[in-house]
């Protein structure tokens, strides 16, 4: 009796077992698959940048050693380098250390330091957009927090950061050290959750699938004859030809680009015009585009360079700010909701520029005159600065992973709805008097990866090469027009 008693009890037990670790791998699993609802405060990821962080940047630093400054403002360090600051800390206490980087490898130990403490870790593989690749400025960056925190005390404060090892030769590209008081994580967590419950909804970008870039600016060279001058361009610029053009592509939307290296508008934008005296148009291209695209069923976001169109560099924070807030609110009361997206570039820069910038206060300009109006802010391959905006620019350049889910789970614009900006041929504009560039994706696979991102809820944006006249080289109109017929079924 004794015994069956025994036998009965172990069965008990081996029975509560498995329950309790099959509702273990239930919660892991869906902690690990579920989307976040942006809708709910509570399922909001808590690593954003806030005006709260203080970012130093290696492209900033007070002493380097053992690495190498690339393009993008980044360091490549091969298993060893160290960076150091003088900060100025503005209170005492606890911070947490963010590190932005991209990594080959799991394996380097590093260390961080600080007033009288320090932090030991070691280097993680990073995850995100791309392949493994041997072309190396192809980098998943992370914004990867450390298990422990710093001590400062309020002044200057010397903050290092290098590895303690050369091996395994980790490959790290390096971005910024981050620092996050821990007193102001109820501050923090309020502000990402004011973010992330005003999201304008995305879903007419993930219905439309795939649109076209078209980087038209003052630099574009025509298929034909010599240059014009960007009034001459825009006056003679053929929208009926031009949208007749894009319908062959089977693009749901348009991202057109208003100022780039020189910051010309096409259209009469008064407050553009007091900031870039000559530089806007008589004829509104903007309107005549925005009204015959609505028209056929295809939306019309707008492209614009912050540190040119609003003088980076030149003027205080609250002008960089004003400068926006005077342009976007003559465009969203001039347009409405025919434009449904602003896409702002160069955003790494600017708030490298401008720490303390106001994106809440930006923001919510950009929805004068459409209150759903998406926004979006570049940092190219690097982490997003902000989480005020609705979804992930994603200037990618070339087809990388489609995403396992609608927001991304990882890499640099983890939070936000998936979105990538690729090119059709190697260029952006086609600024040099020649035959435009052959595409170097074809149909089939160009065709391939938006089907790939659309069935998880992705857009793709691709940039095609324009001649100056608004039309496309020959190839690259072929391949557009097939992946139509294979996307779209057409």
């Amino acid at each position: 009796m004794n015994e069956q008693k025994t036998r009965k009890s172990k069965v008990i037990k081996y029975f509560i077992l498995v329950c309790f670790l099959l509702d273990v791998s239930l919660l892991i699993y869906c902690q690990t698959n579920r989307e976040i609802d942006f809708s709910s405060p509570s399922s909001a990821f808590y690593g954003d940048m806030t005006k709260y962080t203080i970012a130093l940047y290696g492209s900033k630093a007070d002493e380097v050693q053992g690495g190498r400054e690339m393009p993008g403002r980044v360091f490549l360090l091969e298993g060893r380098g160290s960076f150091s600051w003088q900060v100025d800390i503005p209170e005492s206490g606890n911070y947490e250390v963010a590190l932005c980087y991209a990594a080959d490898r799991n394996g380097s130990l590093l260390k961080v330091t600080g007033g009288n403490s320090s932090i030991t870790g070691t280097v993680r593989k990073t995850k995100g957009y791309y392949y493994d690749s041997n072309i190396r400025w192809q980098q998943n960056f992370e914004r990867v927090f450390l298990n422990r925190t710093l001590e400062l005390s309020r002044g200057l404060n010397k903050i290092s950061f290098g590895f303690l090892d050369p091996i395994p030769r980790t490959i790290m590209y390096f971005r910024s050290l981050e620092l996050v008081p821990t007193w102001k994580k109820d501050e923090i967590r309020a502000e990402v959750e004011r973010a992330y419950n005003v999201r304008a909804v995305t879903d007419w970008l993930v219905e439309a699938g795939y649109g076209l870039m078209l980087h038209w600016t003052s630099q574009s060279q025509p298929e034909n004859g010599p240059h014009k001058s960007f009034a001459e361009a825009v006056n003679n610029f053929n929208v009926d030809e031009f949208i007749d053009l894009i319908e062959k592509t089977g693009a749901g939307y348009i991202l057109f680009t208003v100022g780039h290296a020189e910051s010309y508008c096409p259209a009469p934008i008064k407050s553009w015009d007091e900031i870039h005296p000559g530089m806007t148009t008589k004829r509104d291209l903007l309107m005549e585009l925005a009204d015959k695209l609505n028209k056929r069923g295809i939306k019309l976001l707008i492209y614009m360079n912050s540190p040119n169109m609003a003088r980076m560099g030149k003027v205080s924070a609250e002008e960089y700010l004003e400068n926006h807030r005077k342009i976007l609110m003559e465009i969203g009361e001039r347009y409405g909701n025919k434009i449904v997206a602003y896409c702002f570039d160069s955003w790494y820069q600017g708030y490298e520029e401008y720490p303390d910038f106001p994106f809440e206060e930006l923001y919510r300009i950009c929805k004068i005159g459409y209150s759903k109006r998406l926004v979006a802010f570049n940092t190219w391959i690097l982490p997003v600065v902000t989480p005020w905006q609705d979804f992930w620019f994603g200037e990618t350049y070339i087809p990388g992973h489609p995403p396992a889910t609608r927001v991304l789970q990882n890499g640099p614009g983890k939070g936000l709805q998936y979105h990538s900006l690729i090119v059709l041929e190697d260029l952006w504009v086609h600024r040099n008097p020649t035959k435009m560039e052959p595409p170097w994706l074809s149909a089939k696979k160009l065709a391939d990866y938006i089907k790939a991102c659309m069935e998880n809820r992705g857009a793709i944006t691709i940039n095609v090469g324009t001649y100056q006249e608004g039309t496309f080289g020959e190839e690259s109109l072929a391949v557009l027009t097939s992946v139509k017929k294979l996307v779209r079924g057409e």
